[in-house]
């Protein structure tokens, strides 16, 4: 019985279930939990061409049921990045790698959105957008894993979101024209890799607005 759930896809034996006291259930049957969702067992997603639909038609679909705010001086620096409040109100943050982070100590449930706005800066005018290096990930979910292989367009674990990705300073380091400015994220749940280049290049020194 036991091993006929191995290659189950939708349930797994719960051995940290605690099962019941009556031993002669405990002969009949075994504890089980529905398995993590497996990738290969459903359609794969389809980018919907531009135009097809608009922002509202999805904020009209997916009602918001609970907003916060979070607050800047509020977040938790992580391995000790540069962060500090500025007079204007605004943070200034340099992450130097992205083992350097920032915990906004919101849990939510899924699904979920986010909105920022940031801008990128730095001694050179050219870094932190176009096809720069700069790119900017959010993580959600558990802890990131950050040295458990990650991906080639940068250190984006299991549960992250990242824009304008897969930019080098060089063309000699970095990956083909075609990867740059890109969308990268990992679905949740599932964890399959999802990569759309030239999507979303920070091009102006100005405000950068994401959701």
């Amino acid at each position: 019985m036991v091993g006929s759930f191995d290659d189950n896809p939708f349930y797994e034996i719960d051995y940290t279930h605690e099962v019941d006291e009556r031993r002669d259930l405990v002969s009949l049957l075994v504890p089980v939990k529905r398995r993590m969702a497996n990738p290969a067992c459903f359609e794969k997603p389809t980018e919907l061409p531009a135009g097809s639909i608009t922002i509202e038609e999805i904020q009209a679909r997916n009602p918001v049921l609970w907003e916060t705010d979070v607050p800047l001086d509020k977040v938790s620096p992580i391995n000790n990045p540069h962060y500090r409040i500025l007079e204007n109100g605004e943070a200034e943050y340099t992450g130097w790698i992205s083992t350097r982070v920032l915990n906004t100590n919101v849990a939510v449930k899924l699904p979920f959105r986010v909105d920022m706005e940031f801008r990128l800066g730095g001694d050179d005018e050219q870094f932190g957008y176009g096809s720069e290096e700069g790119c900017l990930i959010f993580y959600h979910g558990a802890e990131p894993d950050y040295y458990a292989g990650g991906v080639s367009l940068g250190n984006l674990s299991q549960n992250g979101f990242g824009v304008n990705m897969g930019n080098q300073p060089s063309e000699d380091l970095s990956k083909a024209a075609l990867h740059r400015e890109a969308i990268v994220f990992r679905q949740p749940c599932f964890y399959d890799l999802y990569e759309f280049p030239g999507r979303d290049g920070i091009r102006d020194r100005g405000y950068n607005q994401v959701t």
